[in-house]
């Protein structure tokens, strides 16, 4: 939406930072960082770019929930990722979010599949994945839905922290030629 600007690049840089260190090693991204940076990405662009701007700031608060909300609402993901994502799209509009949140689930299931493999739990999430995937198209089949594993928990605000950044800086979907 601006440009890599120092309205978002400094704000982002520093609100993935700490949500980062503090997903990593407490396991929670607080409210104390998501919800003041989100009031203040509004105002930022308010002030910055004007009305325009409040409403792309808004706009990408709004895509942030719906692209990460329905994933916290299945419960594969914490209540600080999704404010993060809102965080971050209230800064950076609402494209900047959708590449974001997009790098991130890609980033984070890269994650996710090195940890089930160190964890020696693999082939079974394999085979509940296909086991699912059989019953979506088989009536006859039921499933009893993909069972939470507590204990299999990952920092996922990592992955929106090295999206988030990479999209800055990189944009990996422009470099292969594929645009949101």
């Amino acid at each position: 939406m601006y440009g890599k600007t120092d309205l978002i690049l400094y704000p982002i840089f520093i609100i993935t930072t700490l949500a980062a260190l503090t997903d990593l090693s407490k396991g929670k991204i607080y409210n104390w960082l998501t919800l003041p940076s989100i009031l203040l990405g509004l105002i930022a662009c308010y002030c910055y770019l004007g009305v325009n701007g409040f409403w792309q700031s808004l706009l990408g608060i709004i895509l942030g929930f719906l692209l990460y909300g329905w994933i916290f609402g299945l419960g594969f993901m914490g209540a600080g990722d999704v404010k993060l994502l809102m965080a971050l799209g209230a800064w950076g509009g609402s494209r900047y979010v959708l590449q974001v949140g997009l790098l991130g689930i890609f980033i984070g299931g890269i994650f996710a599949f090195f940890i089930l493999i160190y964890q020696g739990k693999i082939k079974k999430f394999i085979n509940k994945i296909y086991y699912f995937m059989i019953t979506l198209f088989i009536r006859e089949l039921r499933y009893e839905g993909i069972k939470i594993d507590r204990k299999l928990t990952m920092p996922f605000g990592i992955s929106i922290a090295i999206a988030s950044i990479l999209m800055l800086f990189f944009n990996p979907f422009e470099k292969i030629g594929f645009f949101i």
